[in-house]
């Protein structure tokens, strides 16, 4: 059965980072769709996951034709199918799967075979914040029938944290970064593969292409607390 979603307003406006802080400092299976600090219009949204799933769990990091089924936009769309996630407005975001594909993931509807892993993640919410940064309301949302059980307990904890929200700890320097970076493409074979563009463009193959490759770092950087010196530092509409 669809039901839902169910929506509580605070008395008063929280910023989003300090709600964040305060809610979900420490913990790794959250979202955060962020307008930003500055933000006079737009919604933000943070939820915690109820579920999580990967291309690794679902099976499919290995690239290649013999990788198991479901691929995750399978998985998604019996998730859409089976009616998990209820339907908004047109204007919201409500309870339901917030995540990202990996842009390997093509293959799995272009046809084009991907020679690395095509990596994904998503996270079932079956509540959330709403942050209308124009109207400055907070709101709870619940994909749930009524606010009893565990949604009311829910909603009850997040309306008294909210009330003294925690705005975290001073930025404490630069992160701890290796200065070592790992690249996907040595240098000869990046130029072999820009030397494979210019020939497909003189075929006539294409007009544009854009050749891209991937660089790791290790560190032992907080992700909130990078997150949030980026967010002050350079503040983005659509940050996350």
């Amino acid at each position: 059965m669809r039901h839902g979603p169910l929506r509580h307003a605070l008395a008063r406006w929280v910023d989003p980072a300090d709600a964040f802080v305060t809610l979900f400092a420490g913990q790794s299976d959250v979202a955060w769709l962020d307008c930003g600090p500055e933000a006079a219009s737009g919604r933000s949204y943070i939820a915690g996951a109820a579920r999580v799933v990967t291309s690794e769990s679902l099976g499919r990091s290995t690239p290649g034709p013999s990788a198991p089924t479901p691929s995750i936009l399978d998985f998604l769309r019996d998730e859409l199918a089976a009616g998990r996630v209820v339907a908004t407005d047109g204007e919201r975001f409500g309870p339901g799967w917030f995540g990202w594909l990996g842009y390997e993931n093509r293959h799995e509807t272009m046809g084009d075979p991907s020679r690395t892993a095509a990596e994904s993640a998503f996270l079932f919410a079956d509540r959330l914040l709403e942050f209308d940064h124009e109207t400055r309301v907070v709101t709870l949302v619940a994909l749930g029938e009524s606010w009893a059980g565990e949604f009311e307990d829910w909603r009850r904890d997040t309306v008294s944290a909210l009330e003294h929200p925690d705005p975290g700890p001073a930025p404490d320097g630069a992160p701890g970064v290796s200065r070592t970076a790992l690249w996907r493409d040595s240098d000869a074979d990046y130029l072999t593969m820009i030397g494979d563009c210019k020939a497909a463009i003189a075929r006539g193959d294409a007009y544009l292409l854009c050749l891209t490759t991937s660089v790791s770092i290790e560190t032992s950087a907080d992700p909130l607390q990078t997150y949030l010196a980026l967010r002050r530092s350079s503040p983005s509409h659509h940050g996350g």
